[in-house]
């Protein structure tokens, strides 16, 4: 009886290491996600702290998503190589030291090269998290349990915005590093004390330094011309002479790969079926997370005028659907199979991008609720790819097949934000080009003096000239004041043929008044067509950025229906 009590007190005990150490990592993936997209609500109020311009503050963001990019796959390797455990210390000590130091930043410059390091621990917690979960409870149990880890990762990426909003509404943009701290360093005491150690006992431990090289600079390369070509001019020597060596450097590292011993990615990886298309679905759910998080989020504050914590408000609705969506993926999941769930999830995505471009300047809040719930189910649906990836792969895999398939993500949200971003910019463009012409030529039409015209084109310059919400608030109320002013001043002089009108100085001042009241209303109804055309013109740039990413997601769905299919036995090397 004695020894049941002991052996059931030890069961007891082993069960809550095990709860602790998944604690422990949830934690981690949630960190590591989050802080890709939870900056960019920030970027404002970091833009406007140390006086810069948004392109240069946009580093924030960009170095963040290429350090993850680029360092992942090679993580994976190393903590497959030397222990998923010692991985995963090193790179929370790094993210939550990164963290703490961004929080502190006095410079632009100290602020992109700590996020740097943030995303290099992001990089390497991220991909480690489904092995060491495997370690912990078996691959037996590994849907139920990464349908858990997906939810998180697709609400932590969701929820970025949202979370961003409330944090700096209420503590100002350094909290949403500091917020990180206390996590990373629970995360690591628990995965110190909760897990044990795991590796690839199938792999040599050799180093692939050239395989490492070649595929981190490939991949630098790409992600760099695809988040910075807007900026720099896609036809600009520079970003084509980084697409040219990005393609070389791949040429060569897979030469490379096919005469080593011990090379760093197992090519044969991708004979499976499976892991191949699951690895295309997570892609495309990155991709898809710029339409419906990053362009949405900046229609609503940009066109909508929203503040920061309202348009979270509204984004926020497909994080909490996420939440419910991945669970519920995972079950049919179990009961039939993972290629409806993933094929649905992508389209779904794209039948909330599709939605989401249906959205007007009046359209209701609870109909982009509505449209965001849509999205949320697709990413909870397609972040089951995560799950499907490894269903096929040897146990030994799981870590760096984790690798590839979370890169891919990264490598997706840089393509959305290459494609989305520049079709963006390029319609808001010729929108404000659109909208300048014609309103300059209203103003010229104007029945009001040459001074006032002057005065009212100066200003409408500068409006054109911004894209800071507050800013063209500010500029707009400056624009009535200054033709205001200018009326006024002109009726103070009124022209001689005004006075010849008039058969006594009382008639005189009535008509200098009808005069002022004559030119104010048609500057008011000139200014009304304006905003009312600049409205239309924005929201139909938006709508045709959304559209296309809708179109992308549901023609390109159909990959889910190739990923669960077990084509290829893998062989352990």
């Amino acid at each position: 009886m004695d020894q049941v009590r002991i052996k059931s007190a030890e069961q007891s005990k082993g069960g809550i290491r095990k709860i602790l150490g998944f604690a422990a990592l949830i934690i981690a993936t949630f960190m590591g996600v989050i802080d890709g997209t939870i900056v960019n609500i920030a970027l404002p109020d970091i833009t406007t702290y140390f006086h810069t311009s948004l392109s240069d503050t946009a580093w924030i963001t960009t170095i963040y998503i290429m350090a993850l990019a680029v360092f992942m796959i090679t993580a994976s390797k190393l903590a497959d190589q030397f222990g998923r455990k010692k991985m995963m210390l090193i790179g929370l000590v790094i993210f939550g030291v990164a963290s703490a130091l961004c929080g502190v930043s006095n410079s632009l410059m100290s602020l992109i090269a700590l996020r740097l390091f943030q995303g290099l621990g992001g990089a390497i917690i991220t991909p480690v998290v489904i092995p060491m979960v495997i370690e912990l409870f078996g691959k037996s149990k590994m849907a139920s349990m990464a349908s858990v880890i997906g939810a998180v990762t697709g609400l932590a990426a969701a929820g970025g915005p949202p979370l961003g909003g409330v944090l700096i509404q209420y503590g100002g943009w350094r909290t949403i590093f500091f917020v990180n701290v206390p996590f990373a360093v629970l995360a690591f005491l628990l995965v110190a004390a909760c897990t044990d150690e795991s590796y690839d006992h199938t792999v040599s431990k050799k180093v692939d330094v050239w395989g490492i090289l070649l595929l981190s600079a490939a991949i630098f390369l790409l992600s760099f011309a695809l988040l910075k070509g807007n900026d720099y001019g896609w036809q600009s020597v520079g970003i084509i002479g980084m697409f040219i060596g990005a393609a070389a450097s791949t040429v060569l590292f897979f030469v490379v790969e096919r005469n080593v011993k011990a090379p760093m990615i197992e090519l044969g990886l991708f004979k499976e079926m499976t892991f191949t298309m699951s690895s295309v679905c997570y892609m495309l759910t990155g991709f898809g997370l710029v339409g419906s998080s990053i362009i949405f989020n900046y229609f609503l504050q940009n066109v909508r005028q929203y503040k920061a914590l309202d348009a979270a408000f509204i984004v926020m609705f497909a994080s909490l659907t996420v939440i419910i969506a991945m669970p519920l993926g995972s079950l049919i999941t179990s009961k039939w199979s993972a290629r409806p769930v993933n094929f649905l999830g992508v389209l779904l995505m794209g039948v909330g991008c599709f939605l989401l471009s249906r959205v007007g300047i009046h359209t209701a809040k609870h109909v982009m609720i509505a449209d965001m719930v849509v999205a949320g189910v697709g990413m909870g649906f397609a972040c089951q790819t995560i799950v499907s990836s490894i269903k096929h792969l040897p146990h030994e895999k799981s870590g760096f097949g984790s690798g590839i398939v979370n890169a891919a993500r990264q490598i997706g949200t840089c393509i959305g934000i290459a494609l989305l971003v520049s079709l963006l910019d390029t319609n808001v463009a010729n929108a404000k080009t659109d909208l300048k012409h014609d309103a300059l030529l209203d103003i010229d039409r104007m029945s009001i003096s040459d001074s006032v015209k002057t005065v009212a084109k100066k200003d409408l310059q500068d409006i054109f000239q911004t894209s800071d919400t507050d800013k063209l608030k500010t500029l707009q109320t400056k624009l009535e004041t200054d033709v205001k002013s200018a009326v006024i001043a002109q009726a103070a002089h009124p022209d001689a043929a005004l006075l010849r009108q008039a058969k006594s100085p009382a008639d005189a001042q009535l008509l200098v008044k009808a005069q002022l009241l004559k030119e104010s209303d048609s500057f008011r109804q000139v200014m009304t067509r304006v905003n009312n055309e600049r409205d239309d013109k924005m929201v139909g740039a938006f709508r045709n950025v959304l559209g296309i990413a809708a179109i992308i997601l549901m023609v390109t769905s159909v990959f889910g229906l190739f990923t669960d299919r077990k084509t290829q036995k893998i062989t352990v090397q």
